[in-house]
């Protein structure tokens, strides 16, 4: 059964019209609307709080449907991706400042003789580059994977 019919089957069975059952939720009527026709399905919060409002197991929610358990799955990636990029993003970052410290720190001779510079920067900023380079090609790899993937299901 799809999760329009699912959630149009659970408002019914609780004897509630679509404003009371958004009401419970804390969600609008025109959202449960758009579940029931199958507009959009709702994320994994709020399916949690569907099964608790209404005392039902997250297995019929999700596993008895596909289409959710696929959305579900689509989105956990999604926000992979998007650490992903975020922490390749943070490392880059990281190697920008370490070179721009580097440039702008003085360096300055020692009592004893020695030149002493913030080395440790250029070594900081070329290893955050790296990571970050990898970390964002590793992303873009999966990316890629999954949309192949994606588009060999759809033929």
């Amino acid at each position: 059964m799809n999760f329009a019919t699912q959630i149009k089957m659970i408002r019914k069975e609780h004897q509630l019209t679509q404003a009371q059952f958004a009401n419970q939720l804390n969600i609008s009527r025109q959202t449960v609307s758009a579940w029931e026709n199958n507009r959009y399905l709702p994320d994994i919060e709020m399916i949690v709080e569907i099964a608790k409002t209404f005392n039902l197991s997250l297995d019929d929610l999700i596993l008895g449907n596909t289409v959710v358990k696929d959305k579900l799955v689509n989105d956990t990636k999604f926000v992979k991706r998007i650490r992903l990029s975020i922490l390749s993003l943070i490392f880059i970052i990281i190697a920008i400042v370490s070179a721009l410290l580097f440039t702008h720190l003085p360096s300055h001779v020692s009592q004893d003789g020695v030149l002493q510079e913030p080395w440790f920067l250029v070594v900081l900023a070329f290893f955050s580059l790296l990571t970050g380079l990898i970390i964002g090609l590793v992303n873009l790899v999966l990316i890629f994977l999954h949309s192949f993937n994606h588009r060999r299901q759809k033929n």
